[in-house]
């Protein structure tokens, strides 16, 4: 197939999805996400991303690991530490699912 002349009407990504495997001799995190017009919210088509994370999202998402693991402790057991209060967060999502950019 060819490209037209024109511009693509996307300007932007949005993650609709993540998956990690953990049990594996390291871990495996995939990304599937849409092209997006951020003025318009439109989506266009997906795409998906297999490793290659930088360091910076790699260490954002160890933080974030560790962090769930303790909020599923203290719902488990009641031990992890209780979140500050007004430090937990909603997140309001799209009609599809995917958070509002």
């Amino acid at each position: 197939m060819q490209r037209g002349g024109g511009q693509p009407r996307f300007n932007g990504v949005a993650v609709g999805e993540l998956s990690v495997d953990l049990l594996g001799p390291s871990i495996r995190v995939t990304g599937i996400y849409a092209f997006t017009n951020v003025e318009t919210g439109e989506r266009f088509g997906r795409g998906t991303k297999e490793g290659g994370w930088s360091e910076q999202t790699m260490t954002a998402f160890l933080a974030f690991l560790a962090a769930a693991e303790n909020d599923i402790c203290h719902d488990v057991f009641e031990e992890g530490s209780e979140p500050a209060p007004g430090s937990t967060v909603d997140v309001e999502l799209a009609g599809d699912g995917v958070p509002g950019m």
